[in-house]
C-alpha cells in the first residue's frame, strides 16, 4: 500500500491499530478492508489517476524534462482542486507548504489574478 502518510508515526499506529480492530481472530493479516475508508478512497484515486497518466507526450524529451513537466502539470492540478489554497495543495501533494512555494517559483507558477 501507498500512502504519504502526510500525519506522522502515530497516525500510522492509529490506523493499524483500527485496522486490527477489523482483522477476524483467525486471520494473520492485515488487508486492505482493514483499512479506514477514506484511506482507501485516497489510493483509489491515486490509483486511477497514475492509470490514466501516459507517456506518450514525451516521446522525445530527456527524463528530466519529463518530470519537471509532469511535477509541474501536477502542482497545477493540485492547485486549481484546492481553489489556490496553499496548504490544502501542499497537503494533497505530501510536500511542506515551504516546498510548493520553492516548487511554484522555479516553475514560474503564478496564482491567476481574478477578473471580475
Amino acid at each position: 500500500m501507498n500512502y504519504s502518510w502526510p500525519g506522522n508515526v502515530r497516525e500510522l499506529e492509529n490506523i493499524i491499530e483500527s485496522g486490527m480492530n477489523f482483522v477476524d481472530q483467525n486471520e494473520e493479516i492485515l488487508d486492505i478492508e482493514h483499512i479506514p475508508r477514506y484511506i482507501r478512497d485516497k489510493l483509489t484515486k491515486e490509483t486511477k489517476d497514475v492509470d490514466s497518466y501516459s507517456l506518450s507526450p514525451y516521446k522525445n524529451v530527456t527524463l528530466r524534462e519529463a518530470i519537471q513537466d509532469f511535477e509541474k502539470k501536477t502542482i497545477m492540478a493540485a492547485l486549481e482542486n484546492n481553489n489556490w489554497h496553499m496548504t490544502n495543495a501542499a497537503e494533497d501533494l505530501g510536500i511542506l507548504r515551504q516546498n510548493l512555494y520553492h516548487k511554484m517559483k522555479s516553475y514560474s507558477i503564478q496564482k491567476p489574478h481574478n477578473k471580475n
